[in-house]
């Protein structure tokens, strides 16, 4: 399963604005980089940070875009009824808390067994399940593709041990208007037997505006300031009215 994220500044689209993440390449302990072990940590061209982190199947990634912090973790989570994966990860999610957050990938898990899964029966997970509920309350994040598709039935892959289409792999994040949500779609599968998800969005990116000055208009009915005013302009016409024309 790939999730890929199109990254769009408040100036127009980022060169090269695709992210990519395999979730299932987070198996592996080593890399045609070298190898990144737990916790190892690293720059990328100075704008972005990650962090690796095999024994929890995770990739963080902190940094900016379009000068505002922004914190994208991609997981793979284990194939088994273990809550205390996304309890883990929560805590390591706490200390970007303050800043949007993108977490995308293959939770392993559904949220609504009724329309994330063709066989709402089979292959229940409640403790994983319960806590990832747990971790997005704490976190304030929402599945972004079911905010936008409430009563659809698409699945992501299909589970042969069970003979069930389901829709484990999602993205999520805060629905406070911070990202600017163009498109959320499950793309068609070509590198996985998941399907690929695609998240577009922007950022609202408010520039500072000075307020042009203007005058309160109840102190037009104050005589003094008036006087007051009268007296301003008549100084300053006097001393820079002339008839001279400039040569500049």
């Amino acid at each position: 399963m790939a999730t890929r994220t199109h990254l769009q500044s408040a100036r127009g689209p980022c060169p090269n604005p695709a992210i990519s993440c395999l979730p299932e390449a987070l198996q592996t302990p080593q890399t045609d980089h070298g190898g990144l072990m737990n916790g190892d940590t690293a720059q990328v061209r100075g704008i972005m940070s990650y962090t690796a982190d095999i024994q929890v199947c995770y990739v963080l990634l902190h940094g900016e875009l379009d000068g505002r912090e922004l914190c994208i973790i991609n997981i793979y989570a284990l194939n088994s009824d273990d809550g205390e994966f996304f309890h883990r990860l929560q805590f390591d999610l706490v200390p970007y808390a303050g800043m949007p957050i993108i977490w995308a990938g293959d939770f392993n898990c559904v949220l609504d067994r009724s329309l994330d899964r063709s066989l709402p029966k089979m292959g229940t997970k409640p403790h994983m399940t319960a806590m990832l509920r747990s971790a997005m309350d704490n976190l304030h994040l929402v599945d972004i593709w079911r905010e936008m598709h409430h009563s659809s039935t698409t699945f992501s892959c299909f589970t042969l041990t069970y003979g069930a289409y389901s829709r484990l792999d999602r993205f999520l994040l805060a629905n406070d208007g911070t990202l600017d949500i163009r498109r959320a779609d499950y793309q068609v599968r070509f590198l996985s037997d998941h399907a690929p998800l695609l998240l577009e969005y922007g950022t609202h990116m408010p520039r500072p505006v000075v307020p042009f000055w203007h005058k309160r208009p109840e102190l037009l009915g104050d005589l003094e300031y008036r006087r007051d005013i009268q007296e301003a302009l008549t100084g300053y016409f006097g001393g820079n009215w002339t008839t001279a024309q400039s040569t500049a």
